[in-house]
């Protein structure tokens, strides 16, 4: 079960993390942002997804918009995914 509405239960680095993930990023791609390890990233992901009781990254960055803790609005849409999605795959 999520949080409560409005109760973050995250560090502003996982935050952080949610937004890339929402932005469609991957563990080497967060690491190099943050400049850490992938190795730092798949723990961030794997804390905040039990944090969150999310099954997957997905999951996490809809609880992420529901509970307002991220927006999409800035949150650059990479290329490929985009591009999949016009494409309807």
């Amino acid at each position: 079960m999520a949080p409560p509405l409005g109760a973050c239960p995250l560090t502003p680095r996982e935050v952080m993390v949610l937004a890339g993930l929402a932005e469609g990023l991957t563990n080497e791609e967060l690491a190099a942002r943050f400049r850490t390890s992938t190795q730092t990233v798949k723990n961030q992901v794997a804390l905040l997804l039990s944090k969150l009781a999310a099954p997957n990254r997905t999951a996490a960055v809809v609880i992420a918009l529901q509970q307002k803790w991220i927006r999409l609005s800035g949150v650059r849409v990479r290329r490929r995914a985009a591009q999949a999605a016009r494409n309807g795959s």
